[in-house]
């Protein structure tokens, strides 16, 4: 996805990114879902038209690098389990997939329907009951980047 966004990034015509990326991944309790547009390390402000309308967001390559290595092929099984499999097993909770499901509708919704997206990462945890999020302005992109090089 990362080669995709970097090989095909651009705008339309109506100042819109030419293409998108939305990443959810999980663990037993935890989650995240991101969604961004964007491969190149670039400043905030770059990827706003005036002071408010967001017109890109970095991609989650860049909030996440690690999304770039493939850290679980060494513990990977030979035949790769299903998520039915994996909570059967107990690698995952019973709720998990779903709650990482509803977020990218959510993110999806806000994005094509009612054109309202505010967040550009959700971070969750079943077992404590808590959430957070990062949003779509100059600061929260600023650190999301900064903090995760």
């Amino acid at each position: 996805m990362h080669l995709a966004i970097e090989k095909y990034q651009g705008y339309r015509s109506d100042d819109a990114a030419n293409i998108w990326w939305i990443d959810g991944g999980n663990g037993k309790f935890s989650g995240q879902v991101l969604i961004g547009s964007n491969a190149k390390p670039l400043k905030a402000g770059k990827l706003f038209v005036g002071s408010s309308i967001c017109r890109s967001l970095p991609a989650p390559s860049l909030v996440h690098p690690e999304l770039l290595t493939d850290l679980e092929k060494e513990t990977r099984p030979l035949a790769p389990l299903s998520c039915p499999d994996r909570i059967r097993l107990g690698e995952q909770s019973l709720n998990i997939n779903q709650r990482v499901a509803v977020e990218i509708g959510e993110m999806l919704t806000a994005m094509f329907l009612t054109r309202n997206l505010r967040r550009f990462a959700t971070y969750f945890d079943l077992e404590t009951g808590t959430s957070s999020s990062l949003y779509c302005t100059p600061d929260h992109i600023e650190s999301a980047i900064r903090t995760r090089k």
